[in-house]
C-alpha cells in the first residue's frame, strides 16, 4: 500500500513480498485460518453458518423496520427464512396460511403489538 504521492520501488516491493513467504494466514482472534490454495479468496473458504448454527443466533426473532420477524424456513412464503410475526399469528388464528393479497393492519399503528386484539385483517389492499 501507498501514500498518496509516494510510489513503492521495486525492491521495497520485493522486500515485502519475501517477508510475506511462508506466513500463516491469521483471521479473528489470533488463529490460523483453514488452508486455502494460492489466489482463492478468503470468502471462498469461509462457510457462514445460517440459522441457530449461527454465532449471532438470537432465538430467532429479529426487529426490522418497526416490525417483528420470526425464523420459519419452513413456511411457504418466508422470506430468507423469516416471516413477519403479525402474519403468522393472525394464520394461527384463521387456522390457514394468509393469501399473499391479504394485509394484516395494526389498528392502533404500533407495528410491534402483534396482539390478536390489535390486527385487523383485509382481503386486498387497494391503494389510490
Amino acid at each position: 500500500m501507498s501514500k498518496k504521492g509516494y510510489k513503492q520501488t521495486q525492491e521495497h516491493k520485493d522486500n515485502l513480498s519475501k517477508s510475506q513467504k511462508g506466513r500463516v494466514n491469521i483471521g479473528k482472534h489470533n488463529s490460523p485460518s483453514t488452508e486455502f490454495k494460492k489466489g482463492q479468496r478468503s470468502s471462498a473458504r469461509t462457510e457462514f453458518k445460517k440459522g441457530e448454527r449461527s454465532a449471532y443466533w438470537k432465538g430467532g426473532r429479529v426487529k426490522a423496520a418497526g416490525y417483528i420477524k420470526i425464523w420459519s424456513p419452513n413456511h411457504p412464503r418466508n422470506v430468507y427464512g423469516y416471516v413477519y410475526e403479525h402474519r403468522l399469528i393472525m394464520e394461527k388464528h384463521l387456522g390457514r396460511f394468509l393469501n399473499p393479497k391479504e394485509v394484516v393492519h395494526h389498528i392502533n399503528k404500533i407495528t410491534d403489538d402483534n396482539r390478536i386484539e390489535n390486527l385487523k385483517l383485509f382481503s386486498n389492499m387497494v391503494i389510490t
